[in-house]
């Protein structure tokens, strides 16, 4: 009981301070159809600028514990593995994320072409709400063209 009694000073001490908020602009990404038939480029298909805001008094600290390698690109970090840290935002600042959809599933007894993906990218932060999520879904599809005679 005692160790509970000392923390819970630190605790409010903690909590009394302003502190950093993180806005992250657009809150979802909806890419549509993304035709996978022509040739993925670098950094995937209709990359898409994620504003991460501080619009605290604080300094705010961001890290991505992972994303989904497999569908998506984040141009600058495409050979990290782990967790991403963030560059530290001060108050007023904003970092930019580009994001592109660079793949999806297929398997011998399941494919994502034609269906709608879904999925969030987890920002955790030392700020006033520690974890904000970024929505996104696209569709998968092979389109070849319906006319190839000439």
């Amino acid at each position: 009981m005692r160790c509970s009694l000392l923390a819970l000073p630190l605790l409010l001490t903690a909590c009394a301070g302003e502190e950093a908020v993180l806005v992250v602009e657009p809150e979802a990404i909806d890419w549509g159809e993304v035709d996978f038939q022509t040739t993925t480029p670098m950094y995937g298909h209709d990359p898409r600028q994620v504003d991460l805001i501080n619009n605290g008094v604080e300094d705010l600290n961001i890290w991505l514990p992972s994303y989904d390698h497999q569908r998506l690109c984040l141009e600058g970090y495409e050979h990290e593995e782990g967790v991403i840290e963030l560059p530290t935002l001060s108050p007023g600042s904003r970092a930019v994320l580009k994001i592109g959809v660079c793949g999806y599933l297929t398997g011998d007894t399941w494919s994502e072409v034609g269906s709608l993906v879904e999925g969030r990218i987890h920002l955790i932060n030392d700020g006033a709400d520690p974890v904000e999520m970024l929505r996104y879904s696209f569709t998968p599809v092979r389109d070849q063209g319906g006319d190839t005679g000439h």
